[in-house]
């Protein structure tokens, strides 16, 4: 029997793929052998290429061993490269094997290669750095080990408001149907909601006990700071409906003890008369009090942008002098104003002023044609200003300055 070798599997193809220029790759054929009989081996080159280096060309297998045929690959343009291989072995009814070699180069691959390696390595410290904070974390924690149990607050979740004032109207913001249309429209800027009312008439009613109480609790002598707080009253910054609602309850609280005194049938006593200081001390917070609400006013003027008409009267007494005169100026406090008349008298008066240079300038110019036409007096300026226009309308010049006058301008 002839010997053979194990059946011997070679690549159709060796692709080196993509390699940068000035760089090598290198591939290795096995040819193996699993008896105990060397064979020879030859690789003959069908189509060569200076970039491809195959080494050795010719060998033998050893007896259960293994040759390795090493291929290498060194780009020396920005190309690709090919090459094939014919591999003989000297072992019965063995068929020559072509195998063909394929390698290419492309701009920029070891820039490409240098920056894979770079973002290889930062991904590699960052994982790194994680690991190192992670077991940080681990250790603080272990050191926190004996500390007391978190304290753990619900979330708090911020309602919704059911209204929202705007202009001194009240509307809804979690409903948008007719009724609450309606309850818009119902409203009046500045006074209370119909279903407000009521608590806000509880509200003053408890706030006049609470007052009168505290009044009939002072002392005799705190009269006087007594009376100056009932002249000034609870709550000074409220609107002209509250003030108005408490004038009210107070004045049928007023009523309805008249009544019952009436139907009682008891005397009544009523209270002392005022002391003389008593009555400087309530005129003195009167004064105060309209003081503040003067400031308030002027306040509210000084931040209002709006113009704001008043149809109200104003009562004036007689004795009303004005400190300054009137001077019926419209422009006194309007600086802008000045500023437009005094820009637009400087460019009337500018404009006069060109008029006249303009005019001046062509006297000057028509005097000295004149005078080069020697015009002296009406017949000749006519029979000069006839020949202009003649020769204008003719299109040719008219007479110069060193032609000779009109025959009735020489008599």
């Amino acid at each position: 029997a002839y010997p053979s070798a194990n059946d011997i599997k070679l690549p159709r193809i060796i692709d080196f793929g993509k390699v940068p220029i000035g760089t090598q790759k290198t591939k290795s054929i096995p040819l193996s052998c699993k008896i105990p009989i060397q064979f020879e081996y030859e690789i003959a080159l069908l189509e060569s290429h200076p970039d491809f280096d195959v080494t050795p060309l010719d060998g033998v297998i050893p007896a259960d061993g293994t040759a390795e045929i090493v291929v290498t690959f060194t780009p020396s343009r920005h190309r690709t490269s090919r090459a094939e291989l014919q591999f003989n072995i000297s072992q019965f009814d063995f068929e020559p094997v072509t195998v063909s070699v394929v390698g290419s180069s492309a701009p920029d691959l070891l820039r490409d290669e240098i920056v894979r390696a770079a973002q290889a390595e930062l991904e590699v410290q960052a994982a790194e750095d994680r690991q190192e904070r992670r077991a940080a974390t681990v250790e603080k924690l272990k050191r926190r080990k004996s500390r007391g149990p978190l304290e753990v607050r619900p979330p708090q979740i911020a309602s919704e408001a059911m209204e929202r004032t705007i202009e001194g109207v009240k509307v809804p913001t979690t409903r948008s149907d007719t009724q609450a249309t309606t309850f818009v429209l119902n409203q009046t800027a500045g006074k209370l909601p119909l279903k407000d009312l009521f608590s806000f008439i509880r509200d003053q009613r408890e706030g006049l006990k609470t007052f009168q109480k505290t009044q009939k609790g002072k002392a005799a002598g705190d009269a006087k700071q007594g009376l100056v707080e009932a002249t000034i009253g609870p709550a000074e910054e409220e609107d002209r409906q509250a003030l108005e609602l408490r004038f009210e309850m107070h004045y049928r609280e007023v009523e309805k003890y008249d009544k019952e005194k009436e139907l009682k049938s008891t005397a009544a006593r009523g209270e002392e008369e005022p002391s003389a200081e008593e009555v400087v001390a309530v005129q003195e917070a009167r004064r105060q009090k309209h003081q503040e609400i003067l400031e308030r006013r002027m306040a509210a003027d000084v931040a209002r942008m709006d113009a704001v008409l008043h149809t109200g009267k104003s009562a004036v007494p007689n004795s009303y002098r004005p400190i300054a005169a009137p001077t019926w100026d419209e422009n006194e406090n309007d600086a802008f104003s000045v500023r437009l008349q005094v820009i637009d008298r400087f460019l009337r008066t500018g404009a006069k002023l060109l008029m006249r240079l303009r005019a001046a300038r062509r006297c000057r110019s028509l005097r000295r044609a004149m005078a080069e036409a020697g015009v002296t007096d009406r017949a000749s300026c006519r029979a000069w200003v006839e020949e202009e226009t003649k020769a204008a309308t003719a299109g040719t010049r008219g007479r110069g300055a060193g032609s000779p006058p009109p025959a009735g301008a020489q008599a």
